[in-house]
């Protein structure tokens, strides 16, 4: 792999788009969509869960990851999958790479009702409920439409619920700007003092989120061609 692709691998964005071809002859190529690159292991989601089984723990494959348009292409060994999530499948990174992927955060638009939503008071404690409903999120920060109006530098707890099959996720969001939609407003807020495997976890939700609504997109596509 080239030395200015090295460079280019350690940003690739999260859900580019990328493909798996075993490195001889074999089995079919695999589809996925590229995640993270963390700890010397890259991790990316299948596009079609089943095609976990076409991938042999140990084996080299070919790996193609279109980023700002141009391929890159390198071997890489299947780590096997996450092993709670099976979607997600890990490699190793091209040998050359031991730099850190700088990662940019995706947003995923969801309508989740959080489990607990209040303005924390100067000592940190919940004080006052908010109504509130989750309309977009990533790995720094959420998106909330609320009946009442927040004020800019308003402090929140959150408890979320992931659909991860691990309990509820317990975040500090602070309001970084709030506009009118209708008679709702949008507030704008920036999670604080989040932990790195938190982050993770609110990153690979907003990916499978992403996945999700592909499959979906494409069964209403292939229903309205029938």
């Amino acid at each position: 792999m080239a030395a200015e692709n090295v460079a280019e691998v350690a940003r690739f964005r999260p859900g580019a788009s990328m493909r798996i071809e075993p490195a001889g002859d074999g089995d079919a190529a695999v589809r996925a969509r590229f995640l993270e690159m963390r700890r010397h292991v890259l991790t990316a989601v299948l596009e079609d869960p089943r095609t976990a089984a076409c991938l042999r723990p140990g084996a080299r494959y070919s790996v193609r990851i279109i980023h700002a348009g141009k391929p890159h292409a390198f071997e890489s060994q299947y780590l096997g999958t996450d092993g709670i999530l099976q979607h997600l499948v890990r490699f190793t990174p091209p040998d050359e790479l031991r730099v850190r992927e700088l990662r940019r955060f995706i947003r995923a638009p969801v309508h989740l009702r959080p489990l607990t939503c209040a303005l924390l008071d100067e000592c940190g404690d919940p004080w006052q409920p908010v109504d509130a409903v989750v309309r977009d999120i990533s790995g720094g920060g959420a998106g909330l439409l609320t009946r009442g109006l927040l004020g800019r530098g308003a402090r929140l707890h959150l408890a979320l619920e992931l659909k991860d099959r691990r309990p509820p996720l317990a975040l500090t969001a602070t309001v970084l700007r709030v506009h009118p939609r209708g008679q709702l407003f949008m507030a704008g807020t920036v999670f604080r003092e989040l932990r790195e495997s938190d982050r993770d976890r609110i990153i690979r939700f907003c990916l499978l989120q992403q996945v999700e609504q592909r499959r979906r997109a494409m069964e209403r596509a292939y229903h309205a061609r029938r």
